[in-house]
């Protein structure tokens, strides 16, 4: 399991902020073999995405706000 906040720390301002915590599962791979998320749901679809808006973000083609948006629905269809 890894752990993930409402809004990643890779692009919000509060990441010690225990309130946004909760379990985040991985999905099985040669890494995680007894991964339980859905393929493109668990902790490593997810990074791909957050690491995506951070560079959106720090390249200015994305505002910090709207970088937040994108993980408070489904971030999965990002």
């Amino acid at each position: 399991m890894n752990s993930t906040t409402a809004y990643p720390s890779r692009s919000e301002a509060r990441p010690r902020d225990l309130t946004d915590l909760w379990p985040e599962p991985w999905e099985q791979d040669s890494q995680h073999p007894q991964g339980i998320a859905r393929p493109g749901s668990g902790a490593q679809s997810k990074d791909k995405i957050e690491n995506r808006v951070k560079a959106a973000i720090c390249n200015g083609r994305m505002t910090l706000e709207l970088g937040q948006q994108v993980f408070l629905g489904n971030w999965w269809q990002a």
